[in-house]
């Protein structure tokens, strides 16, 4: 048995129905790190009595990024080269940890009102694309660093968090 994986889509959409952009940076075309590849977890399961075959595997790029945006109809399964039509594909996302550092202050007061508004617009395509387990922390920083949103908070926390950044006033100093 076979697994064939194509390249992902954009076809996530937001609560507007408007479409979900999230580009894939530019990479460098041979890995930053040299070394030897580790042990694949994968973990094949079949059960008899459904005649049920369950495969989990990781999947990355060939330099061992991650993909963004997999999607079911991005696998196909082959079995002894013949194309199988009953297949259930669920594609699990591992949770990750992301911290934002929102920078204000500084001589540039007009500079700082204008990055406001797209904080807040940045901040949200964030949640958009983030799934339930990850993890978001927001920092502020001026004069100094402050956590305004550690990574144990709700959504709710963060959304408001994000729109208190149209108005660093409303920040603090």
């Amino acid at each position: 048995m076979g697994i064939a994986a194509a390249s992902p889509t954009n076809r996530d959409t937001d609560a507007n129905g408007a479409k979900l952009q999230v580009s894939v940076p530019n990479r460098p075309p041979s890995p930053l790190f040299k070394g030897e590849q580790g042990s694949q977890q994968s973990e094949i399961k079949f059960k008899p009595a459904t005649r049920q075959v369950t495969i989990k595997l990781h999947v990355e790029d060939p330099n061992g990024y991650f993909l963004p945006n997999l999607h079911p109809d991005n696998f196909a399964v082959y079995e002894d080269g013949v194309r199988q039509k009953n297949v259930a594909v669920e594609v699990e996302h591992a949770p990750v940890s992301i911290a934002l550092l929102m920078e204000f202050g500084g001589r540039y007061h007009e500079l700082n009102q204008s990055l406001a508004g797209q904080m807040d617009e940045a901040g949200r395509q964030l949640l958009n694309v983030s799934g339930h387990d990850d993890k978001v922390a927001v920092f502020k920083y001026g004069d100094q660093l402050e956590t305004l949103v550690d990574f144990n908070q709700g959504r709710e926390v963060l959304e408001r968090a994000f729109a208190a950044s149209r108005d660093p006033g409303l920040l603090g100093s």
